[in-house]
């Protein structure tokens, strides 16, 4: 998989948490939450068992799920950050990407990375072809209906967040309506 147990533990709490948002959960419960899930994140160590091929990458791919993780939260519940939470986001998206540059492009368990890059707030069209490019790059190593609709979705929400402001990327929630249920359940695992 790529990362510990204990993280696809934080993650399910944050996507339960990010449903909680939309029901009448009181604010400040959610963002106490938040803020007790990004403190995990922020110190969450995951150790591979020793002598395990390729670990070097696996270390390198276990961090960059803790800090899409980190990504995700913010994204998701908007968890206020000591100092600028924009830049906060902007650094953790500049340092995934760096990351993310430094991994043979056909590695599959960057799916969900590249997906959670793709639909945050990206702040430039740099950034937003970086996520298709490797997402395309993705698809064409391995032709599986689970990166086609990963790389739909994400071309989906870049499009329409150019279109709705005239060029620009700001972060537009979407409409789940307009999707196919392809498109609506991708499995990014």
């Amino acid at each position: 998989m790529g990362c510990s147990r204990e993280l696809i533990s934080l993650v399910s709490q944050i996507s339960c948490l990010t449903v909680t948002r939309l029901h009448d959960d009181p604010a400040s419960t959610r963002s106490n939450e938040a803020a007790g899930l990004m403190k995990q994140l922020s110190f969450l160590r995951q150790d591979l068992p020793i002598g395990l091929e390729h670990s070097e990458i696996m270390v390198k791919i276990a961090e960059l799920k803790r800090l899409t993780a980190m990504l995700y939260l913010h994204d998701r519940v908007v968890v206020t950050q000591p100092g600028n939470s924009l830049v906060f986001a902007q650094n953790l998206r500049n340092t995934i990407i760096k990351a993310i540059e430094q991994l043979p492009v056909g590695i599959g368990a960057l799916l969900w990375l590249l997906f959670v890059l793709g639909t945050s707030n990206l702040s430039s069209h740099k950034q937003a072809q970086f996520a298709l490019n490797r997402l395309h790059q993705l698809e064409k190593s391995r032709y599986l209906g689970s990166f086609y609709h990963a790389r739909r979705r994400v071309e989906r929400s870049i499009h329409r967040r150019i279109l709705l402001h005239g060029g620009g990327l700001q972060g537009i929630p979407e409409e789940d309506t307009t999707l196919s249920d392809n498109e609506r359940w991708v499995s990014v695992a």
